[in-house]
């Protein structure tokens, strides 16, 4: 017999999506709190007139605005979803004095999300307070792959701005009417300079056209300071030789006995202040360094001396320290994942420099939204995440087959949460970031944490257990499924633990599926990881992480027919996808979404994406026959977007596939196998043009869940097809909810008994042939497709002896 595989990888064109479909998305979660949970945020900006006024730019999901931010609960809205592209990071914000607040400037830079290419459309500018945005400035040939890590006005003339990216400056004079690129003197790209990038620009206070910029170096210990004059004309390193580090950082102060002074940081594991007296640069001023738990400066490090009296200074990595004495001592004044504060801060600002710092106003944008130094004698801190401030950023969801909601969620930085209804539990401290998780009813979920934990939760006993697979090998976000009664694992090797032993307190995993190795052409191990898993019946599809590196396609996907054979066989399906083709799905790029059509039960879809550029994903269709061990490779030019598509997911009930993409959900019919695709952006209520990385359905309740990384959870109602036609051919009985949509037909003289849920779109029908039987336990669980209760004879055309039996 020869069976039929048909592998799909997805990839773009440019051609104009041509239609979207009629949803309005909610936002699931997690709701108002004031704990440190909330997203990563990259900068913040305070009205030094109106503390209540605070700007927030979170890693990747835009801008968001307060006007009541010393509140209990200050209410936030985000004011860059007017921008009609992708909602980036803000990586810095600049607000121009007397316009009320409506000249805004924002560089954008978005960061994580596992991109090889950053996101980002250099500056972005409303006159507004953010009803209307346009791009200003440098730019490039691709606008969505030109970031900027940095901007900064000169005080004294706002209309002098210095941008950065990586490894270049840019300047204007005049509000980027006109702006010059700056060549920087770091030209070699090798060896020790190979990791640098630059940090921080500071303009010289009382200098025309003079300012500082510093770099730093991951591993390298090599960071350097520059001073340009003559605005960019020259560039002179003036790093000092004292410290060894991975970053400087800079503060000068605005009087004008400090004209040509100012103060540095340089840091790694610890950090040392040093003084420039307009000649040279002094010793340490503290003696000793400054160290905070897990903090590495090459990541986080900011400083901030106060404006009024420099014998204040805060400096911040994953906690802040303070300095009364003009930087020979530092104590810390926040704590390491603090329920006000949060580790790793990104961006600090003292909005208000006080007298010995009595009353300074200090904010922090940190990986947990924005904190805020309430009271500065006290040391008591406020969380301004309040109501609104949705940034988290969202790895991977899972939900429970339940009219009851239970969502388990992984979010980078702050831990996996638990959504039950309209309340969320989070264990940020004992889980640090949150990765993939496989929810198994309505009141237990199994969620990934830091490499490798595992952690199991009952909200029935309140207990939750770590669990343990004993695979040396593992990503950090590791393939986990929950089928049938098993839950599954894949680090190299794949495997399983029942229901009923997670039940009863046990935490070993135990081995379903061992997996081949493959070599490099050196003899060592290449690709150890698993980072996707398909298992249908007796059917494996696996894929690993990571690319090969060679010149050959090898190791990447393999397939096993029958896992439960005493020697499972196991066939390298790479280099017969690719052969003829010139596709290298394995050497330049790693499968991020792995998935079978649960309809055509041979059926196998999976998304490549470039390892270093995200944006060339890519689309092919493979029939693969088993016993000739051939394929047929079809590429399939769609009207996706050239953007990272992350995650693909098939309502089963209507054979409607969903990809979650860089920008956003699309969707397609695949009954017609239409060749197009359309947006899922929704109406009155749109989704965020975000990045999406997780889908997940819920069919009780007809629901399709989103993870956005980098605004939280969404959901819609699904897509109705209308055109699926299922027919019962056998006696069956049903014990999951189920969807009709289209044509339900049971054949003479069978039973087909449903003891859940039954949803019925709208203009589907039911047939009962002669002498057949539809049996239904629960009356009252038939509703449509919005969760609404219908009659069922609406739907019914049967046969005058077939039977409805309630």
């Amino acid at each position: 017999m020869c069976y039929r595989i048909f592998i799909t990888l997805f990839f773009y064109t440019s051609i104009y999506f041509s239609q979207t479909q009629a949803v309005e998305w909610h936002y699931v979660g997690p709701k108002q709190t004031t704990e440190q949970v909330k997203g990563l945020y990259q900068s913040v900006w305070i009205d030094s007139t109106n503390a209540n006024y605070v700007l927030a730019g979170s890693a990747c999901g835009g801008l968001f605005k307060t006007q009541n931010a010393l509140d209990s609960l200050p209410n936030w809205v985000n004011i860059t979803d007017t921008y009609q592209g992708i909602n980036f990071g803000i990586s810095d914000i600049v607000v121009k004095p007397n316009t009320n607040n409506k000249t805004i400037y924002i560089s954008t830079a978005q960061i994580g999300g596992g991109m090889p290419e950053t996101y980002g459309n250099g500056i972005l500018k409303t006159i507004d307070a953010g009803l209307t945005w346009q791009a200003i400035g440098p730019k490039a040939e691709k606008a969505n792959l030109f970031p900027l890590f940095g901007l900064k006005a000169n005080p004294q003339n706002q209309n002098e701005m210095i941008a950065y990216s990586n490894h270049n400056v840019y300047i204007t004079t005049n509000d980027w009417q006109t702006f010059k690129k700056i060549e920087f003197p770091i030209k070699d790209v090798t060896a020790g300079y190979k990791n640098w990038s630059i940090c921080d620009v500071e303009f010289a206070p009382f200098e025309t056209g003079k300012f500082y910029v510093s770099t730093k170096t991951y591993n390298y210990y090599e960071p350097k300071l520059f001073v340009c004059t003559n605005f960019g004309n020259t560039l002179n390193e003036i790093t000092p030789t004292l410290n060894k580090g991975e970053r400087i950082e800079i503060a000068t102060i605005f009087l004008p006995k400090y004209k040509g002074k100012f103060y540095i940081a340089t840091g790694w594991g610890e950090v040392f202040i040093q003084y420039f007296n307009g000649q040279v640069f002094s010793n340490n001023i503290n003696p000793q360094g400054i160290a905070h738990a897990n903090g590495g400066a090459y990541f986080n490090l900011e400083f901030e001396v106060n404006q009024t009296d420099t014998s204040v200074m805060y400096i911040a990595m994953t906690e802040v320290s303070r300095s009364l004495d003009g930087g020979k001592t530092f104590n810390k004044i926040t704590t390491y994942n603090a329920h006000n504060t949060h580790a790793d801060v990104r961006a600090m600002q003292l909005s208000n420099s006080t007298y010995k710092g009595l009353n300074d106003k200090l904010f922090l944008a940190n990986d947990g939204g924005i904190s805020y130094l309430q009271n500065c004698k006290t040391l008591a801190w406020q969380s301004l995440n309040g109501i609104g401030l949705n940034a988290n950023m969202f790895w991977g969801i899972d939900v429970a087959q339940s009219d009851t909601l239970l969502l388990a969620a992984g979010a980078q930085d702050n831990g996996n949460f638990l959504i039950k209804e309209n309340t969320s539990f989070n264990n940020v401290n004992s889980c640090g970031d949150g990765y993939l998780t496989a929810v198994i009813n309505p009141h237990s979920a199994v969620g990934e944490c830091n490499a490798p934990s595992l952690i199991y939760w009952n909200l029935k006993t309140n207990q939750h257990n770590y669990l343990n697979v004993p695979d040396e090998f593992y990503d950090g976000r590791r393939p986990i499924k929950y089928i049938d009664t098993m839950v599954y694992i894949g680090h190299h090797h794949i495997w399983r633990m029942s229901i009923r032993s997670l039940e009863n307190n046990q935490t070993q995993f135990e081995k379903f599926a061992d997996l081949p190795f493959y070599k490099n052409q050196t003899g060592e191990q290449k690709s150890p990881t698993l980072k996707n898993f398909i298992i249908h019946k007796n059917t494996v599809i696996a894929s690993f992480h990571n690319p090969n590196w060679e010149s050959t396609n090898t190791g990447k996907l393999i397939f096993c027919e029958d896992i439960t054979s005493k020697t499972p066989n196991w066939v390298d399906l790479t280099p017969i996808a690719v052969h003829g083709n010139s596709l290298e799905i394995c050497r330049w790029a790693e499968i991020t979404s792995l998935i079978s059509d649960e309809i055509n039960e041979n059926v196998f879809y999976f998304v490549s994406r470039d390892v270093f550029n995200q944006t060339n994903s890519r689309l092919f269709k493979m029939n693969y026959f088993i016993d000739s061990n051939k394929c047929i490779v079809t590429e399939i030019n769609y009207n996706l977007p050239k953007l990272g598509i992350n995650k693909l997911i098939i309502d089963k009930y209507s054979n409607v596939m969903y990809a979650a993409l860089d920008d956003g959900i699309y969707y397609r019919d695949l009954i017609t196998d239409t060749l197009i695709w359309h947006k899922l952006n929704g109406i009155s209520n749109k989704l965020p043009n975000v990045m999406m990385l997780d889908l997940a359905i819920n069919y009780a309740t007809n629901t399709l869940f989103v993870s956005a990384y980098g605004r939280g959870i969404y959901k819609s109602q699904l897509v109705n097809n209308y055109q699926l036609k299922i027919t019962i051919t056998k006696n069956k009985i049903e014990t999951q909810p189920i969807k009709i949509d289209g044509t339900l037909i049971i054949q003479k003289k069978k039973n087909y008994t449903i003891t859940n849920k039954l949803i019925i779109c709208k203009g589907s029908i039911i047939y009962l042939h002669k002498g057949s039987s539809l049996i239904i336990t629960h009356k009252n669980l038939i509703t449509n497709e919005n969760n609404e209760p219908i009659d069922l004879n609406n739907f019914i055309k049967k046969h005058k002896t077939a039977k409805i039996i309630y």
